[in-house]
């Protein structure tokens, strides 16, 4: 209990937004027991220790070999979907999918390595990318140009990014930049400080996939 007060305090939870929290709140309770409380010790807060950024190359070539061509698909898109699939992994299981460290910026959660993932693919042969203009902006698309290699991603991991390809595919590079914003975990960050993994137990049931967020199920 001594932990998630000193979260909570962390987040900085004023009584008028405190009522909206308990729910949510009541759920960290139950579903983190002390066992998992002490694995997460064993993490930093931002990432995983043993971070491998294959494995975040071929979540990404996936994700561009099942979506890269759609029109709303960039590097902002990306950005947001390693991020949603990072931190709902690790809401519902207490551990890490990729293990991704990211970072708070104006347009929300940026994956620290996603640049050097990217350039590892190119060099692979695997995905191309082409610049284009979109208004006055630069736009990255990406392209997959060889199978995606999954070696490293189990048929639960490729589920739970089929799901979340599902639940975003829609959306343009604003909108799910905006749908991030309101995430505790963003919200709780300060700018340009890294996001800790465990203030995905604070999330409110819109974006809970404990509490079954917009059908999400993993």
């Amino acid at each position: 209990m001594a932990k998630l007060r000193a979260i909570e305090k962390s987040i900085n939870i004023t009584k008028s937004k405190k009522h909206r929290l308990s729910k949510t709140i009541k759920l960290l309770i139950r579903i983190v027991s002390k066992d998992s409380i002490k694995r997460m010790e064993k993490y930093t807060l931002y990432g995983d220790n043993n971070f491998d950024i294959e494995k975040l190359a071929q979540a990404l070539h996936y994700i561009v070999s099942k979506v890269g061509s759609e029109p709303n698909v960039g590097k902002t898109f990306l950005y947001k979907m390693l991020y949603f699939c990072d931190f709902d992994h690790f809401e519902k299981n207490q551990a890490f999918f990729i293990g991704e460290r990211y970072r708070k910026i104006a347009h929300g959660p940026a994956p620290e390595h996603f640049d050097a993932a990217i350039r590892q693919l190119i060099r692979a042969g695997k995905i191309e990318v082409i610049k284009t203009k979109s208004g006055p902006y630069d736009r990255n698309k990406y392209t997959a140009i060889k199978e995606p290699t999954m070696d490293k991603l189990n048929a639960n991991e490729l589920f739970l990014i089929d799901n979340e390809i599902g639940r975003f595919r829609g959306m343009s590079a604003t909108q799910i930049s905006e749908y991030s914003y309101d995430d505790m975990p963003w919200k709780a960050t300060e700018d340009n400080k890294y996001i800790d993994y465990r203030l995905a137990f604070y999330r409110t049931p819109i974006y809970s996939v404990e509490a079954g967020a917009n059908g999400t199920v993993y």
